[in-house]
C-alpha cells in the first residue's frame, strides 16, 4: 500500500535533514505539505536515479503528495517529472532545491510542479524558513542539525556550541555517500525526525570508516596531479585557469577543489568528460554564481549544475579556448 506522502531526497546531510524536517512536520504535526497527520514513504535519489525513486508501486496508485528535496534539475529528469504529472494529475508536487541548474530552470518546473521553492541557501534552510513561516516549532535535535548543515554548506566555521553537531552531520553525509545504504539512510531520517529526545542514532561506525578510507584514497590519487596543475595555472583576471583536459580517471570537481585549496584563489578548471568538455568553477560562496552567470549567459555553455560554492558547466562543442579565457576574464571583473 502506497503512503499518502512520498519524500524523495538526496543522500547527503542537506537532503537527509531536509527530509527529516518534512517527515516531522507531516507525520508528527500534520502541518506540511498536507494538512493532517499522514504516513510518509522515504526514498533516496540522485539526479541519475530519480526515475527509479519516482516509480509508482503499485503502478496504478498515485500518492496525495510527492516532495523532492535537494535534487538538481536535469533535462532528462524534467521529462520524468512531466510523465509522472500526466499519470498523476491530481497529486500535489513540491520541489525544493538550491542547485544552480534548478534555479536557472525554475520556470520550467513551475509549469508542472505545484510548489517550486528555490534559492542559493542550502535546501535545509529553504525548508527551515518555510516551516517557520507556517508556525512549525522544530525539536532541538532537528533545529541543531539544520543549523549545522547550513554552516557546512556555507563553508564557514560554526560556533563552538554547534561544532560537534557539524562533525556528526559531516560524518553522516560522507558515510551515506560512501555506503549508499537505503536502510541506513531511512533510519537516520526517522531518528532525526523523532520527537523523543533520548533515542539512540543508528550505528554508523562501519560506514564512516569506509568513507574515511575512500577519502584517503581519493586524496592520494589527486594530490600530485593537483600540485602540478596548480603550478601551471594561468592567471585570468582574478581567476586561475587550469586546462586539465588531458587528465583522466580523476574527479574534475575534486581536482578543482584541491587546486583551489592550494592556490587560495578562485579556480576555473577545464576538463574532458567522454565526448564533451566541462568547466568547473570553484570559489567561495557567492562568487561562483557571479562567475557562472557570465559564462552561462555568454552562450558557450548548454547546461549548468552545481551550487553556491561550485559550478559545473557543460560547454558546447568546438569552443575556442581563447574565447573561453576572454569570457572568464570578463567574469573575473564581477568578483
Amino acid at each position: 500500500m502506497i503512503e499518502p506522502v512520498i519524500v524523495i531526497a538526496d543522500w547527503d546531510a542537506d537532503g537527509v535533514v531536509s527530509a527529516a524536517m518534512i517527515l516531522y512536520s507531516q507525520s508528527y504535526l500534520g502541518i506540511y505539505p498536507l494538512k493532517g497527520k499522514k504516513g510518509v514513504e522515504l526514498r533516496p535519489a540522485t539526479p541519475r536515479t530519480l526515475s527509479e525513486a519516482l516509480e509508482l508501486k503499485p503502478e496504478y496508485m498515485c500518492p496525495e503528495c510527492v516532495v523532492f528535496l535537494d535534487i538538481p534539475f536535469t533535462k532528462y529528469n524534467y521529462s520524468v517529472l512531466r510523465n509522472f504529472r500526466e499519470k498523476c494529475k491530481d497529486v500535489k508536487m513540491v520541489y525544493v532545491d538550491h542547485h544552480l541548474s534548478t534555479i536557472y530552470h525554475s520556470q520550467m518546473l513551475e509549469k508542472i510542479i505545484d510548489e517550486v521553492i528555490v534559492g542559493r541557501s542550502a535546501t535545509v534552510i529553504l525548508i527551515y524558513q518555510l516551516l517557520k513561516s507556517l508556525g512549525v516549532k522544530l525539536t532541538i535535535r532537528l533545529d541543531n542539525f539544520a543549523r549545522a548543515v547550513n554552516y557546512m554548506e556555507r563553508g564557514i566555521k560554526a560556533p563552538p556550541e554547534l561544532s560537534n553537531m557539524v562533525k556528526l552531520a559531516s560524518a553522516i553525509s560522507k558515510a551515506l555517500k560512501a555506503e549508499h545504504n537505503p536502510t541506513l539512510w531511512e533510519r537516520l531520517i526517522k531518528w532525526m525526525a523523532s520527537p523523543l529526545p533520548f533515542t539512540t542514532p543508528p550505528p554508523l561506525d562501519k560506514a564512516i570508516e569506509k568513507a574515511r578510507q575512500l577519502a584517503i584514497e581519493a586524496d592520494k590519487a589527486i594530490k600530485d596531479i593537483a600540485m602540478d596543475l596548480a603550478m601551471s595555472a594561468q592567471r585570468v583576471g582574478y581567476l586561475r585557469f587550469v586546462d586539465a583536459r588531458k587528465i583522466s580517471n580523476v574527479s574534475a570537481t575534486a581536482l578543482a577543489s584541491k587546486i583551489r585549496h592550494i592556490l587560495r584563489q578562485p579556480v576555473a578548471l577545464l576538463a574532458r568528460r567522454e565526448n564533451f568538455d566541462v568547466l568547473v568553477i570553484k570559489a567561495t560562496r557567492g562568487l561562483v554564481a557571479k562567475i557562472a552567470d557570465v559564462v552561462y549567459s555568454s552562450g558557450i555553455a548548454e547546461d549548468i549544475g552545481g551550487h553556491a560554492s561550485l559550478a559545473v558547466l557543460k560547454l558546447r562543442k568546438n569552443i575556442d579556448i581563447n574565447t573561453l579565457i576572454e569570457i572568464l576574464r570578463r567574469a573575473s571583473l564581477r568578483i
